[in-house]
């Protein structure tokens, strides 16, 4: 994440986009989609619950043409569109409301659905800005990065010795300080096998 969104009440996040269709409808899309944007209207569902909870296209800033689409789209192709293929940097507003104080909500609601959308051949989730209050509500972590990169090298370390030792050649083992169901066993075990079955374990 970057630096602080620009509001206390919405998460910004900017996208690269690419579109044979017209930059301001897609962006439009975009944000009803990940928001109040639904295909009929829900029981309770009322124009202010809707203007509340919707995103907000904040900015459109187009790029470079592309000469191709990156990836296919069934549903251009079933519209019957083929170029030409526009780029743009589209930043979205969503109220922080909607998502709560849940990291996984957070994460559906800046790359769920988007990534499904028709209206588009290319598209990349490049930046997020939250809020500083919002940040505050999430337990900060104990160790910095540095620090616990340093734990996990100790660690491979330290699991790396443990495994030479595991590899470090035995004394052979006498049966005679096992008990005699042991010994016994051994002794079969010679008998059937050889003397070479119980390699490693010296008989008295």
């Amino acid at each position: 994440m970057s630096a602080p969104s620009s509001r206390d009440d919405s998460v910004e996040a900017d996208y690269l986009i690419e579109t044979p269709l017209d930059l301001e409808r897609v962006a439009d899309t975009m944000a009803g989609e990940q928001s109040s944007g639904t295909f009929v209207r829900v029981a309770n569902e009322s124009d202010a619950l809707r203007a509340r909870s919707r995103a907000c296209v904040l900015r459109i800033e187009e790029l470079e043409p592309v000469p191709h689409a990156s990836l296919p789209s069934a549903w251009l192709t079933r519209q019957r569109v083929n170029g030409p293929f526009r780029s743009a940097r589209v930043t979205l507003s969503f109220p922080v409301a909607n998502i709560g104080a849940n990291l996984p909500t957070l994460a559906a609601t800046l790359a769920g659905n988007l990534y499904d959308l028709g209206e588009v051949t290319g598209m990349r989730l490049q930046s997020v800005r939250v809020p500083r209050a919002y940040r505050e509500r999430f337990d900060l972590p104990v160790l910095a990065a540095d620090d616990q990169r340093r734990d996990r090298e100790e660690e491979a370390d330290r699991e790396r010795r443990e495994d030479r030792e595991d590899r470090r050649p035995r004394p052979p083992v006498r049966v005679g300080k096992f008990p005699l169901l042991f010994r016994d066993f051994a002794v079969d075990q010679v008998r059937l096998h050889g003397p070479g079955s119980l390699t490693g374990i010296a008989l008295d």
